[in-house]
C-alpha cells in the first residue's frame, strides 16, 4: 500500500468512516481529541508485520461497515506508513473542535515535537465549558456572583489557549480559523440570557498573527446559538485586535432589548470601543448582527426608547461608517438597528471625501425601530381598526429604565420580571412603511451606493419573520446575477443594466408601498458616475404579476396570536411557583396574584363581556 502515490492515498483517507458521537450526527465531532490520543497511542506502540496484519483487519471492518455508524478511529492507519501518516494526519488536523478541559491534550498534539501538525490545521474551534456557580438549577436567571465567577473561570481558559498558541507565531506557514464558544446547558440558556462574559485583561492577551478569521458568532458550528453566551461588547473589539493578520471579523451581540438601563450600558460600552478598534490592515470582510430583527423586536404598541440622546445622529451607526471607511471593506454584512448616519453621517452641505472605494457587496438588515426611538413601520388602516395606537413620540429622555433580573436586590428582580411580563404584544401590527422614517434611510442608502465605483450587489432590507419581510431594496451592477434568481423570476431581466429590486411582500391585503418619484429617481441614478447609465426600476410584484395580496402563508403569520405557540416565559412557570420556589413571597402582598394559576392582570383582555373571545377575521374577509 505504500507503494501508491500519496494523492491517491489522500483520497483513500479522505473517503474511509470516522468516528461519530452519536447515531445520525454528521461530521467531525467534539471527541476528536480522543481519537488522537488513540493515535498517539497506536503509533508509539505497533510496528513491523503485526502492525500491517492490524490495519489491515481494520480496513476489512471499515468497509463492512462503512453504512453503518462507524466506531473506529482513523489513528490506525497512519501506522502505516509515513505517506499514511501524513495523509491521516492532514486529514485529522484540519479540522479541531475542543474545550478547555482538552487544553493539556491539544497542547501535547501540538507539542513543538509536532509542530508540523499545526500547519494541516484550518479550523480551530475552541469552547469554554463553564460550571455551575452557586445559583440553583431552577433560578430564572444568573445572580451577580455567578457573573462574577464565570467571566473568572471564562477569563482564565481563553488566557490558557491564548498562551499555548502564542509560541506558534514563529511559523510563518500557519494560517487557520479560531472560532470561540462558550455554551451553555441546552434547557437553562434563558437564565443566562441577560448575562454578557468579559474576559479580564483582554487587551493585554498575546497577538496570534497566523489567524486569518477570529469567529465570535457563538462559533461556526454551534447547533442552536439561544444556548450560546453573549460576549461583552468591549471583550468583543478587545479580542478582535489579538488577531492582526485575520481577512474578517464576525460576531454577534444581542442586546438586552426590553431592558434599557442594561442596554443602554452595553451599547455605550460598544461605541467607545469601536472608536478605539485597530482591525488588521487584512480586513476586507465584516459580518455583525445585533440579532435585533424577527421575533425579537420591541412590542409593536409600544413608545420606544431614544438611545443616542442628547445626539442629533447615532454613534454607533457613525462609528461603523467610520470602521468601514478606515479598512477598505469589501464585503459587509450587517444586522441590527440602523439610521441614514451609517451610509450618510456627513452634513447635507458638505461634500465628502470619496468613501467605501472598496465595497463590492454589503447587506443591511434594519430593524423595525430607529436608535432615536421612532418606528419604520406603522399600522395599515386595516390594522387600525381594533386598536389604538399608542403616541409615535419617543419615550422621555428622564423615564424609569429597568435593569434585567439579576442585577439588584429581591424586590428589583420581581419588578424586573413584571416589567417584561408588561411588555407583550398580541400581535404584530406595524408592517407598513413610515415614508418620514424610511425616506431618509433610503435616501442615504442611494447616496452611498453612487460613491461605490466597485459595487456588485447591495440590498437594505427589513424582516419580520423569517419567511417575510416588509420592503426590500436591491441593487445589482451590470453583469451581475445571484444565484437564486431563477427561483424569484429575476433571470427574466436584462443583466447587461444595472438593476434596482424593489419588493413589498408582507403588506395587507390591497396594499402597496413605492418610494416617492423623488426617492425612486435618486436610485436610477446611481449607477450614472460607475457604469455611465441610468439603472432598471423593478418591483417584484410586477415581475411576479402578483396583485398584492398575501399569500395563504403570509396571511396565516398576520393573522394568529404572536405567541399562540411559542413557549414563553410565563408558559412554563407561573408567577406563584417562581415566588414560591424562589423563597420571594414570604412578606410580600403582591397584588398581580389574583389566582391560583398565577393569572396576571396586566395582561392584555381581549375577550368580550362574557368571556369569549372575539373573533372578527371572518367579518374582514367578507367586508
Amino acid at each position: 500500500m505504500d507503494s501508491l502515490p500519496l494523492e491517491i492515498i489522500c483520497m483513500i483517507v479522505s473517503h474511509l468512516p470516522r468516528r461519530r458521537r452519536n447515531p445520525g450526527h454528521k461530521g467531525r465531532e467534539e471527541d476528536q481529541l480522543q481519537a488522537l490520543n488513540e493515535y498517539q497511542r497506536v503509533t508509539a506502540g505497533l510496528t513491523g508485520d503485526e502492525l500491517e496484519e492490524a490495519v489491515r483487519k481494520l480496513i476489512e471492518k471499515h468497509t463492512e461497515d462503512s453504512r453503518q455508524e462507524c466506531e473506529t478511529s482513523l489513528a490506525p492507519f497512519a501506522t502505516i506508513s509515513t505517506k499514511w501518516q501524513y495523509a491521516v494526519e492532514r486529514f485529522l488536523f484540519e479540522e479541531i473542535i475542543f474545550t478547555n478541559a482538552e487544553l493539556d491534550d491539544f497542547a501535547s498534539i501540538f507539542s513543538p515535537k509536532q509542530a508540523h501538525r499545526r500547519r494541516f490545521l484550518e479550523h480551530a474551534n475552541f469552547r469554554v465549558i463553564l460550571p455551575e456557580f452557586g445559583d440553583p438549577d431552577d433560578t430564572w436567571y444568573e445572580s451577580d456572583k455567578a457573573r462574577r465567577d464565570n467571566d473568572r473561570f471564562a477569563s482564565k481558559a481563553v488566557w490558557a489557549l491564548f498562551n499555548i498558541l502564542s509560541p506558534w507565531k514563529s511559523d510563518p506557514s500557519l494560517w487557520f480559523e479560531l472560532s470561540l464558544a462558550i455554551p451553555s446547558p441546552k434547557y437553562k440558556s434563558r437564565k443566562h440570557q441577560y448575562s454578557y462574559i468579559s474576559i479580564k485583561d483582554a487587551e493585554n492577551l498575546p497577538a496570534l498573527p497566523f489567524i486569518r478569521e477570529l469567529n465570535l458568532s457563538h462559533g461556526e458550528l454551534a447547533p442552536n446559538t439561544d444556548n450560546y453566551r453573549r460576549l461583552h461588547p468591549t471583550t468583543i473589539f478587545s479580542l478582535m485586535e489579538k488577531a492582526p493578520g485575520q481577512e474578517k471579523v464576525q460576531w454577534n451581540y444581542e442586546p438586552p432589548a426590553l431592558y434599557l438601563a442594561l442596554r443602554r450600558q452595553l451599547r455605550n460600552a460598544a461605541i467607545e470601543s469601536l472608536k478605539k478598534v485597530k482591525l488588521s490592515p487584512a480586513v476586507r470582510k465584516i459580518s455583525f448582527s445585533s440579532m435585533e430583527l424577527l421575533d425579537k423586536t420591541y412590542p409593536h404598541d409600544q413608545r420606544l426608547p431614544n438611545l443616542i440622546y442628547p445626539h442629533k445622529q447615532d454613534p454607533l451607526c457613525s462609528a461603523l461608517h467610520r470602521l468601514v471607511d478606515d479598512h477598505n471593506i469589501c464585503e459587509l454584512w450587517m444586522e441590527g438597528q440602523v439610521e441614514p448616519s451609517l451610509f450618510w453621517p456627513y452634513p447635507e452641505t458638505e461634500t465628502p471625501a470619496p468613501f467605501w472605494q472598496s465595497m463590492e457587496t454589503f447587506h443591511v438588515g434594519c430593524a423595525l425601530e430607529a436608535p432615536n426611538g421612532r418606528w419604520y413601520f406603522k399600522a395599515s388602516p386595516r390594522d387600525l381598526l381594533d386598536r389604538e395606537l399608542p403616541s409615535e413620540e419617543p419615550l422621555p429622555v428622564d423615564a424609569t429604565e429597568q435593569m434585567p433580573p439579576g442585577y439588584g436586590t429581591a424586590d428589583d428582580n420581581v419588578r424586573a420580571l413584571l416589567h417584561r411580563q408588561s411588555l407583550r404584544t398580541k400581535r404584530k401590527f406595524r408592517r407598513m412603511p413610515n415614508d418620514k422614517m424610511v425616506a431618509p434611510l433610503l435616501i442615504s442608502f442611494a447616496r452611498a451606493m453612487s460613491q461605490m465605483p466597485l459595487l456588485k450587489l447591495a440590498v437594505l432590507w427589513n424582516n419580520i419573520s423569517e419567511e417575510t419581510w416588509t420592503f426590500k431594496v436591491e441593487y445589482r451592477a451590470p453583469g451581475y446575477q445571484p444565484e437564486y434568481d431563477k427561483y424569484m423570476g429575476g433571470d427574466v431581466v436584462d443583466i447587461s443594466k444595472p438593476r434596482i429590486f424593489f419588493t413589498e411582500s408582507s403588506l395587507p391585503r390591497g396594499h402597496k408601498w413605492r418610494p416617492s418619484d423623488d426617492v425612486i429617481e435618486l436610485f436610477r441614478n446611481v449607477s450614472m458616475d460607475s457604469h455611465g447609465q441610468k439603472a432598471e426600476i423593478i418591483s417584484w410584484w410586477d415581475l411576479e404579476n402578483r396583485d398584492g395580496d398575501l399569500s395563504d402563508e403570509e396571511a396565516e403569520f398576520w393573522d394568529e396570536d404572536e405567541d399562540s405557540d411559542e413557549p414563553d416565559y410565563w408558559d412554563e412557570f407561573t408567577f406563584n411557583e417562581f415566588l414560591t420556589d424562589g423563597g420571594l413571597l414570604e412578606a410580600r402582598d403582591f397584588d398581580f396574584l389574583v389566582a391560583a394559576d398565577g393569572v396576571d392582570p396586566n395582561e392584555e383582555d381581549d375577550d368580550d363581556s362574557t368571556g369569549q373571545e372575539v373573533d372578527n377575521s371572518s367579518e374582514e374577509e367578507e367586508s
